[in-house]
């Protein structure tokens, strides 16, 4: 079997994967790094929305925090640098991201149930990664923790949901509040399946 040529291979791939991979600064940044440092920028974001700074707030959140969080991983995969820790690191801080503002500005306007079963569902993932982890320990094995494609569906719905919140805040259109719910509401379903299916692993 022929091995690929490096420019059969940099063809392939796409032209974002091709610009990280060829750049020396991204090669030398670990992604857990870009994960972690979503957490400061929350902070931030909240801060900024109690300061009655909503828009920059959103803007923050929708336009910095998200896009680190799609890079994360993709610099983890580009580089070979795909660990444990980033498998467990990064989908927490996907549910920090979400729940920290969903529950301290918007409490009193999505319906509390659905808040309250969010930090439920999310909650036993998070429990369910680290039964997982220290299992693996126990018995001296790498624990298999990697995300379903039906959680990265979950995630993506729950942040623009976030963000269609956000929008109603703004403007105070129903119309935004509706659509947030037509978004949740499916992404706590899948959170469920995703919870079942870490459970009967």
């Amino acid at each position: 079997m022929i091995a690929k040529s490096e420019d059969v291979f940099y063809a392939e791939s796409s032209g974002i994967d091709n610009a990280i991979r060829r750049n020396r600064v991204c090669a030398k940044i670990h992604p857990i790094i870009i994960t972690l440092v979503q957490l400061p920028l929350l902070m931030v974001a909240v801060w900024l929305y109690f300061r009655s700074q909503v828009l920059m707030s959103c803007l923050l959140i929708g336009a910095v925090i998200w896009p680190l969080d799609l890079l994360d991983g993709k610099f983890a995969r580009i580089f070979n640098k795909q660990t444990q820790a980033g498998a467990f690191l990064d989908p927490l801080v996907d549910k920090i991201r979400f729940l920290v503002p969903l529950t301290l500005f918007f409490s009193k306007t999505v319906w509390l149930p659905l808040i309250i079963a969010f930090w439920l569902i999310e909650s036993g993932l998070v429990v369910c990664r680290v039964f997982k982890l220290l299992s693996a320990k126990k018995l001296k094995k790498r624990a298999k923790i990697s995300a379903f494609p039906v959680g990265k569906v979950k995630s993506w719905g729950e942040m623009i949901g976030l963000l269609l919140i956000y929008l109603f805040a703004m403007t105070d259109l129903t119309i935004w509040l509706i659509l947030a719910y037509i978004v949740l509401i499916p992404s706590l379903a899948l959170a469920c399946a995703s919870l079942f299916r870490h459970i009967k692993e």
